[in-house]
């Protein structure tokens, strides 16, 4: 499968073997078209791939500013731009009106949200982001804390990016790139209650090297979360003993089902 991605949210998936069969066929008409020969056009296609779902579009809030994260509450959607916190009302989603704004205080930009209950959590880029930890907002009140939730492996952790957020019964998911090469990447799980962390998971994906991973979900039982590898047996040799990029060979986009107990990958 070929994926398009948002930051980390999946939006469209495509068949590779169809997308490069229709390319080959649609060059060969090409070619027809040149040398002036007859050709024939493909039966149009269905209006929908499925009748069991469908897409719906809704404009970003601001026109400047990419989505870093996403949250779908009851009849509303929480959305993150740089520094800006915004609410679409389902109902009336093209009236900012309807919605709502907030200035995201003590933070260069939120990376990643998550909703639990009536609590909104934040998540910064960097664990040691110099203007504070992970913010709490209220969705009733529409109100931040007054100071930042820092766990504690956000206040002893090196510098390092986070890349999704996710919480679930009292726990708190993060994960993070561990360390400068892009092939190291931790799911954290912290304890709300004190802000101890509880437990770490390797994001790992047999058989390939993981070079980046971004966005996270708990459904209840299983955390999932996208990731971008190449197949091990396919790098050179430099690269399958570094954990770097290979530029010459092909990449495996997944979305990965982990089971947060033993972090071990249950589906892709």
């Amino acid at each position: 499968k070929a994926l398009a991605w948002t930051w980390g949210l999946p939006l469209l998936a495509i068949d590779h073997v169809d997308l490069v069969s229709q390319l080959e066929e649609g060059l060969v008409r090409l070619e027809k078209s040149k040398k002036g020969e007859r050709w024939d056009a493909p039966p149009p296609r269905a209006g929908s791939v499925s009748e069991q779902g469908s897409v719906r579009t809704i404009p970003a809030p601001a026109p400047e500013g990419i989505v870093f994260g996403l949250a779908v509450g009851d009849g509303e959607i929480w959305v993150s731009q740089r520094k800006t916190l915004h609410r679409i009302d389902l109902e009336r989603p093209d009236d900012p009106k309807a919605g709502g704004t907030w200035k995201i205080p003590g933070m260069r930009f939120a990376n990643g949200l998550a909703l639990d209950g009536d609590t909104l959590y934040l998540l910064p880029y960097s664990w040691r982001d110099p203007r504070g930890g992970i913010r709490r907002f209220d969705t009733k009140t529409r109100t931040f804390d007054e100071k930042p939730m820092v766990p504690v492996p956000f206040r002893t952790g090196p510098q390092r990016s986070t890349k999704g957020i996710a919480v679930r019964a009292g726990r708190m998911f993060v994960l993070q790139k561990t360390k400068d090469v892009q092939s190291t990447s931790d799911i954290i799980e912290i304890d709300l209650a004190s802000g101890e962390e509880i437990g770490r998971q390797r994001v790992v994906l047999e058989g390939h090297n993981v070079l980046s991973v971004s966005g996270l979900h708990h459904d209840g039982k299983h955390l999932y979360t996208t990731v971008s590898a190449q197949e091990l047996s396919k790098l050179d040799p430099l690269s399958r003993r570094s954990g770097s990029r290979d530029k010459g060979a092909p990449f495996v986009h997944a979305i990965l089902a982990i089971d947060p107990k033993t972090g071990r990958v249950t589906s892709r």
